[in-house]
Order: C-alpha cells, then sequence, then structure tokens
C-alpha cells in the first residue's frame, strides 16, 4: 500500500473490501491533494490519531463497515475541509457532529 500512496497528485483513493486491518500513524501524509478517501468494508477496529494527518484538502472519508466503535476526534482534527463522514453502523461513540471540521 505505501507505493501505492506516493502519487502525491491523487485526488480520489478508494480502498474498500482490501482486508486493511490497521492505519499507521500518518499513512496517508502525503497526499495533499486527496479529496476523498474510501476505506469502506474493511477490518479497521481503530483509528490512530494521526492517521488522516496531512490530507488537508479531504472532503470526503468514508470508514462504513469496519469493526470501529469509535473515531477519535483527534483524527479528524487536521481535516478542514471535511464535507463528509457517512454514519457508521452502529452510531459511533466519540464521533459527534462537533468532532467534524
Amino acid at each position: 500500500m505505501a507505493s501505492l500512496l506516493k502519487k502525491t497528485l491523487m485526488s480520489f483513493c478508494d480502498l474498500s473490501m482490501n482486508n486493511i486491518s490497521e492505519l499507521q500513524p500518518s499513512t496517508f501524509h502525503h497526499l495533499r491533494f486527496l479529496e476523498e478517501l474510501r476505506l469502506s468494508g474493511n477490518q479497521l477496529s481503530q483509528i490512530p490519531g494521526e492517521a488522516f494527518s496531512g490530507l488537508y484538502s479531504l472532503k470526503i472519508l468514508m470508514l462504513q463497515n469496519n469493526q470501529l466503535s469509535r473515531i477519535p476526534a483527534e483524527a479528524l482534527r487536521d481535516l478542514p475541509n471535511l464535507q463528509s463522514l457517512p454514519r457508521l453502523q452502529p452510531l459511533t461513540p466519540g464521533v459527534t457532529s462537533s468532532s467534524i471540521p
């Protein structure tokens, strides 16, 4: 996955249904122009606080159908352009409308 993510001008990345079980902090930090990130249908059970650092252009983040019980607010802190974070099922404790910039 790391070599794929070195394309810094990428604006859309769909990693859905790839059996991804964990994200490392700053995995996507090279993708400054990424506007949509799809991670739905994986095996993610937690999101590190800095998982999405550097994604200043991100507008859409899709995390549905994972094993997540919550998303830490610090993971969303540096996403000033985030417009869409579809609700996780069941409703995710720890993520409120105030967590989304």
